[in-house]
């Protein structure tokens, strides 16, 4: 971490301008020893802090149980406009120091996607890729304590991973965070060579449980367009090139839609850096996204 001390505050890289600036907020940097050079990763204290409970959590049986419990689908029934309406009292983003929602969160996001002329099936995915997050909140005492048993909220976006499987070649992998050893390990022979994606074990996340809330409901969104959803949080895939061994025919050809929806849902552009008022967003959605969700089977009730 870098901070000023004659003003008290913390030094940054905008990714935009590529030039320094100074925040309130501490973000660390990473120092090359061999070439002496620094490098600023934008990873926060808090988010360094997820990272590490994520890394000691995350194992195969972890994601199973999730899935054995969540996928029920008995958490409540609403319609994605509920949903959002829910997400009004949830922080857009927990490891950040903002005040703006997750309402205002996807709003914001779809209409990055709106703008830059993607099609009205992916401004919704757009719109409904942070509502993972609205799960710690419904009131099912059963199934929605799983998500807070712990410190670890899954809920949280963050980066995914194949889990215990490193990105370079198919060996068992721990990160330097695990603290589970070889629990969080799969073995070579587990996964066939180029199974494809859909086939392994992903961390358990929010777009993940999105994923299979839009199958279950049977949405008439793309299935091209459900792989976006669920791996666009796959970085170490679609932007890093890993994972090569285990790609299918179909997993290198949605690779660069991935990349492109990744892109989008990241990126706090100049456009939108301003966060958009619950009025704006209530108008959007009254003249556009209410009638987007309605065509692709969105517009009643869900499970979740």
């Amino acid at each position: 971490v870098l901070k000023s001390c004659a003003h008290g505050t913390f030094l940054s890289l905008d990714k935009h301008s590529k030039s320094i600036v100074s925040t309130q907020r501490p973000v660390y940097w990473h120092l090359n020893h061999k070439e002496f050079k620094l490098s600023c990763t934008g990873e926060t204290p808090a988010g360094r802090l997820h990272s590490m409970r994520q890394a000691s959590t995350q194992t195969v049986a972890y994601a199973e149980k999730m899935k054995a419990v969540i996928l029920q689908f008995n958490l409540a029934r609403l319609s994605l406009e509920e949903a959002l309406e829910t997400a009004k009292f949830i922080p857009g983003d927990r490891l950040a120091d903002e005040n703006s929602t997750l309402y205002t969160r996807c709003f914001r996001t779809a209409e990055r996607f709106r703008r830059a002329g993607h099609p009205d099936w992916v401004q919704l995915l757009g719109l409904v890729y942070f509502l993972g997050g609205i799960v710690s909140s419904l009131d099912n005492d059963s199934d929605a304590s799983l998500v807070r048993a712990t410190e670890y909220d899954w809920t949280i976006p963050s980066n995914s991973s194949i889990i215990g499987y490193s990105p370079s070649g198919g060996k068992p992998y721990n990160d330097s965070y695990s603290k589970n050893g070889p629990h969080r390990c799969n073995t070579k022979s587990e996964y066939e060579p180029h199974c494809g994606l859909d086939q392994v074990h992903l961390t358990w996340s929010g777009p993940e449980y999105l994923y299979n809330l839009l199958a279950q409901n049977c949405v008439n969104v793309p299935r091209e367009g459900l792989r976006m959803l669920r791996f666009a949080s796959l970085e170490a895939w679609h932007s890093l090139g890993g994972y090569r061994d285990l790609l299918d025919n179909e997993d290198l050809a949605d690779e660069p839609h991935v990349a492109d929806f990744a892109s989008l849902v990241q990126d706090k552009d100049s456009i939108l850096a301003d966060d958009l008022s619950q009025d704006k967003c209530l108008s959007l959605w009254d003249n556009h996204y209410k009638f987007v969700a309605e065509k692709y089977g969105m517009g009643d009730t869900l499970r979740w």
